[in-house]
């Protein structure tokens, strides 16, 4: 499963170019990848959340904790598997 993450909107900006980060410093340790999860949109809000991807599944807590903690993350959660209704 992915992880998503909420930065704050200076943080996320510099995510979005590419910049080195808090958010990049506490998710490098784990060798996950982190996205936009809205590349193409525009609004303020949605462009804010990121995507963490290739992270194994019995780490993700940890991912979680560890972005928790970096400056410039708002909320981080694993996201949760599909199902039916």
């Amino acid at each position: 499963m992915d992880i998503v993450v909420l930065l704050r909107p200076e943080a996320a900006e510099r995510a979005r170019r590419g910049a080195a980060s808090a958010f990049q410093a506490a998710l490098a340790p784990y060798g996950g990848v982190a996205r936009p999860q809205h590349p193409t949109v525009a609004d303020p809000l949605l462009s804010r959340y990121f995507i963490v991807s290739g992270v194994p599944s019995d780490r993700q807590d940890a991912v979680v904790a560890a972005l928790l903690k970096a400056d410039g993350v708002e909320a981080a959660y694993v996201q949760p598997t599909p199902a039916l209704p």
